[in-house]
C-alpha cells in the first residue's frame, strides 16, 4: 500500500490520531488560518502534553542537510523499535513522506510525526525538537498550496505540477469567478497565450488567494515565497497584490493573462499570472 500513500498522504492511518487531536481543518478553513498549523505545528511530547515548532524556512527540493536528517533519523526509529515496531508506522516510513517532510512538501500532520518520534526515540529531546525543526524542515510554494487544498478536502491526492491546475477548474476571466480558494499560478505570454511556468524554475511560483482586500482592486494572497520575493518574512506570507490588468472581457481561456504586483514591494517587476475560480476535487 505504500505506493498508493505517496500521492494520497492524508489517508495514512499512521496520521490518524495525531490529525483528529491536532489538526482541527474544515472546508471554510481560509489559507492565512491554514498556515497557522506550519507556523506554530503542534506536536506530542514523550510524557504527555503538546509543544510547538515554526517550520519558518524556505526549503524546495532535496537538499544534503536535510537528506542527512532524514536518513539518520529513519535508522534510528527503526533501530530503536526493531521488530516490535508498529506496522502502519513502518509502512509509513517506506513512503516517499519521510522525504517530502526534508524537501519541502511535507504535510502539517506528517511534519509533527517526525517531530514527535524524533522525541520519543530519543534522536532529541524537547528542548532541541524545535531549533532542529526549524533548521532541517521546511516548505515552499507548491508544498503549501497543495497542503491547503487536500485539508479543505478539495485535493484527495499531491498536485505539484503548476501547470496541471488549470486542468483540475476553470481560469478565472474576470473579478467575480475569483474565490477565497483561487489558485495564482505565475505565467509566461507566447503568441498571445498564457502559458504556466512549469516548475522548478526560478519564474515558477504559485500562491492562494484569501480574498478581496478591495474588490476588483487588489487581492489577499498567502504564499510561500523564496527569500528573494519578501525579503526580511519570516515563514508564510500573507499579504496585498494590486491587480494591474485584467483579461479582455469575453476572452477565451488561454487569453485569460492578469498583471498583478506585491504592495509592500512595489519596486518588483509585475507578475503575469493566471488564477483559477475556485478548485474542484482533483
Amino acid at each position: 500500500m505504500s505506493k498508493y500513500y505517496d500521492t494520497h498522504p492524508q489517508e495514512h492511518p499512521v496520521l490518524a490520531d495525531i490529525r483528529q487531536k491536532y489538526f482541527p481543518y474544515t472546508w471554510s478553513m481560509f489559507p492565512s488560518e491554514f498556515r497557522i498549523f506550519y507556523q506554530a505545528c503542534p506536536v506530542r511530547l514523550p510524557g504527555g502534553g503538546s509543544t510547538n515548532v515554526g517550520i519558518l524556512k524556505y526549503v524546495s527540493g532535496w537538499n544534503e542537510a536535510g537528506g542527512g536528517q532524514k536518513y539518520a533519523l529513519g535508522k534510528h526509529i527503526r533501530k530503536y523499535y526493531g521488530e516490535g515496531i508498529n506496522p502502519e508506522l513502518d509502512d509509513w516510513l517506506s513512503t516517499t513522506r519521510p522525504t517530502a517532510v526534508f524537501s519541502g512538501h511535507g504535510l502539517p500532520e506528517e511534519i509533527s510525526l517526525v517531530c514527535s518520534l524524533a522525541m520519543a526515540t530519543g534522536y532529541k529531546t524537547a528542548g532541541e525538537i524545535g531549533p532542529w525543526a526549524t533548521k532541517y524542515i521546511g516548505l515552499d510554494c507548491n508544498g503549501f498550496v497543495s497542503a491547503y487544498l487536500i485539508a479543505l478536502g478539495t485535493f484527495s491526492r499531491v498536485l505539484h505540477d503548476h501547470p496541471s491546475y488549470p486542468s483540475v477548474t476553470k481560469l478565472a476571466q474576470s473579478v467575480s469567478e475569483i474565490s477565497y480558494d483561487s489558485v495564482i499560478l505565475w505565467s509566461k505570454k507566447e503568441g498571445g497565450e498564457y502559458k504556466v511556468v512549469q516548475n522548478p524554475s526560478k519564474s515558477a511560483h504559485i500562491a492562494v488567494v484569501d480574498g478581496w482586500n478591495e474588490h476588483g482592486s487588489s487581492l489577499l494572497v498567502t504564499e510561500r515565497g523564496g527569500e528573494s520575493r519578501f525579503p526580511g518574512t519570516v515563514g508564510i506570507h500573507y499579504g496585498i497584490y494590486d491587480i494591474l490588468d485584467t483579461p479582455p472581457a469575453g476572452c477565451a481561456p488561454a487569453k485569460a493573462g492578469w498583471v498583478i504586483r506585491a504592495r509592500e514591494h512595489k519596486s518588483y517587476d509585475k507578475d503575469t499570472v493566471v488564477i483559477t475560480r475556485t478548485m474542484e476535487a482533483n
